[in-house]
């Protein structure tokens, strides 16, 4: 057992620069340069259910209080209009430095988009079937590609313009979204537990056989390119 100073630990996330890790916690976000041994608070609000990171910026969904940024600077205002809202997720684009376009979504809150890192946030919630938006993934190209899937219980929801306009691809209810580093497949969890793959964003799905077809719920989901799942 490490010696990371909080009962309960949500997300683990280990950084780009030199292997650090960061810690999301009942007690705030806790960095770590050692490989865990010893640990540094970052931000002191508990409640910490998400992080996201890109170079040198992090950033931590807290219950009840929206977006903070964890660095730079640690413990600034949280981001604006968004400092009431319950989010879940956030999902970054993979060249944030050029392309500074992020995404944040909660069960009752829809998704919300900045374009300028941060700093202006737009509501993408109007046009969506449903609010409760459970998971996002972009495309590993999504700077060339501009697609992005969201997963809601009226179905998968495909943007091909960085998140301008949404469109349902398929309508059974989509829990959980993963794509292989190739981008060439999108792996999905369902309500009733199936796990599925599509190449062609939802058009055509094909079922990944496994003891969670007989029901229960997929905590977490992963694919390769060679075609190998990983379910929780």
């Amino acid at each position: 057992a490490l010696s990371l100073p909080a009962d309960c630990i949500n997300p683990l996330l280990v950084t780009d620069a030199g292997g650090g890790l960061l810690a999301a916690t009942d007690a705030g976000v806790f960095a770590s340069a050692d490989q865990g041994e010893t640990w540094r608070a970052l931000l002191d609000l508990p409640g910490v259910i998400s992080l996201a990171t890109a170079g040198d910026i992090t950033l931590a969904g807290v219950i009840d209080q929206g977006v903070q940024r964890v660095s730079p600077p640690a413990g600034a205002p949280p981001l604006p209009s968004l400092s009431a809202r319950s989010l879940l997720g956030l999902a970054l684009s993979p060249q944030f430095d050029q392309q500074p376009i992020a995404f944040v979504y909660g069960p009752q809150e829809g998704l919300w988009r900045t374009t300028d890192g941060g700093h202006h946030w737009d509501n993408q919630s109007g046009d969506l079937p449903s609010l409760d938006v459970a998971a996002v993934a972009l495309a590993p190209d999504f700077a060339a590609s501009q697609v992005a899937v969201a997963a809601t219980p009226a179905g998968l929801l495909v943007s091909t313009d960085a998140g301008a306009a949404w469109a349902r691809a398929s309508e059974e209810d989509v829990r959980l979204l993963a794509y292989s580093p190739n981008g060439q497949t999108l792996a999905a969890s369902f309500a009733a537990g199936a796990v599925r793959f599509t190449h062609d964003l939802g058009q055509t799905w094909q079922p990944v056989p496994g003891p969670w077809d007989a029901g229960g719920r997929v905590a977490a989901l992963a694919v390769d390119d060679e075609g190998f799942y990983y379910v929780a």
